[in-house]
């Protein structure tokens, strides 16, 4: 009789079943990774998108403000369409459900006579989000001494940009001039001259306070730097851009130290004390030696530090007074880009001269960041390129 045949299955040994699960594991986990940074990636691109479409009618130069609003009258308010009555009145629906039908009249009366005046004798509405009137100073209606004002809420509303502009840059110009001194200093310190003990515990430490929330950073600054700040120097405003300065200043160290170390630290101790056998003193070897020779680091470091200035906005609604004036004073309030973003976007209404302005702000600080992000990975890049010879 013919035996059975028998059909075995291949069987692994239990080294071999080990491994082919690590190269499966191996080769879903990179799948899944790759898909990830592909996800990551389009979410980027679909909001650079998503903000370009937005401020597209502003960036264009003009906004009309009446473009696709139907003119309403006092006696129509019955009979339009509520969607139709919000869209003239430019208000949000929050604010539109919360309004009566006479104070909805009224506003109607209000908005018609705005309208009127503001086309005057041309025939025509004037723009109040070209850029002559985002840029230069404006009068409004032709009445009064020309200025630079943001007021968005005004019947006729007005959206100059250069106060907005003008506080962020003071607030980040203070916060550098406070932030360098004290990140580059204590670099230094853990660097060159602090003991290895020392340094394992030291440079941790900073580098932990980029961790406190922005929040907790404004709370310490209403609750101690302000007071401080305005009993010392006898300020009339407790909130204004110089305590803002500080404050983003004091946040934005941690960033500046950490980058800023790690450069020090990766000239090549060989130079240092060549300099000193040569007769040099150890900050002659520090200032003409280590300094020169991690001036790309460093530079990466600072240019990072202000892209974080520019871009804070808890610290600075906080303590910054929030007024959008135009002066050289730094005890006056300020109100930065940011700022103006966090207070004023979610109650406009989508599609008007207000928010497109506001996405307009948004795009010019998205563009600044990174342009400075960008010059911050070619100064690194280029910078670990010099280390990589250093070390070799």
């Amino acid at each position: 009789m013919k035996p059975d045949a028998q059909t075995t299955s291949p069987r692994f040994s239990p080294s071999e079943a080990r491994r082919r699960r690590a190269q499966w594991l191996e080769v879903w986990s990179a799948r899944a990774i790759a898909g990830v940074a592909a996800a990551v990636g389009v979410a980027t691109v679909s909001v650079f998108v998503f903000i370009a479409v937005e401020a597209g009618p502003a960036l264009s130069g003009r906004i009309d403000s009446e473009s696709g609003v139907a003119r309403v009258s006092p006696d129509d308010i019955d009979r339009v369409p509520a969607e139709t009555l919000r869209s003239f009145l430019g208000l949000s629906p929050s604010e539109f459900a919360s309004k009566t039908r006479e104070q909805l009249r009224l506003l109607v009366e209000v908005r018609s006579e705005t309208l009127a005046e503001e086309r005057g004798g041309t025939g025509r509405a004037s723009d109040p989000t070209g850029w002559r009137h985002l840029l230069l100073p404006h009068a409004g209606n032709g009445q009064g001494e020309p200025t630079h004002l943001w007021q968005p809420s005004a019947a006729s509303p007005r959206f100059n940009l250069i106060p907005l502009w003008w506080g962020t840059l003071k607030v980040t110009a203070i916060a550098l001039l406070v932030a360098m001194p004290l990140a580059i200093t204590a670099a230094l310190h853990v660097s060159q001259v602090a003991a290895p003990h020392r340094r394992a515990w030291l440079k941790p430490m900073i580098e932990s306070m980029a961790g406190v929330p922005a929040v907790v950073m404004g709370f310490l600054a209403v609750a101690v730097l302000a007071p401080a700040v305005q009993r010392i120097l006898g300020l009339p405003f407790l909130f204004n851009g110089f305590v803002a300065g500080v404050a983003v200043g004091l946040a934005i160290v941690p960033v500046i130290f950490s980058v800023a170390e790690d450069a020090l630290s990766a000239v090549p101790r060989d130079w240092v004390r060549a300099a000193l056998a040569l007769g040099a003193t150890p900050w002659e070897a520090v200032s003409r030696v280590v300094l020169p020779a991690a001036a790309p680091g460093v530079g990466a470091a600072v240019l990072l530090g202000l892209a974080q200035a520019l871009g804070e906005t808890m610290i600075v609604m906080m303590v910054s007074g929030n007024a959008a004036t135009l002066s050289w004073s730094l005890w006056e309030p300020v109100r930065t880009v940011p700022v103006t973003l966090a207070l004023e976007l979610g109650e406009t209404a989508r599609g008007g001269p207000h928010y497109r302005v506001l996405f307009l702000l948004g795009s010019l600080l998205l563009a600044l960041s990174v342009v400075l992000q960008g010059l911050v990975r070619w100064i690194r890049r280029r910078y670990v390129g010099r280390g990589a010879e250093w070390r070799s």
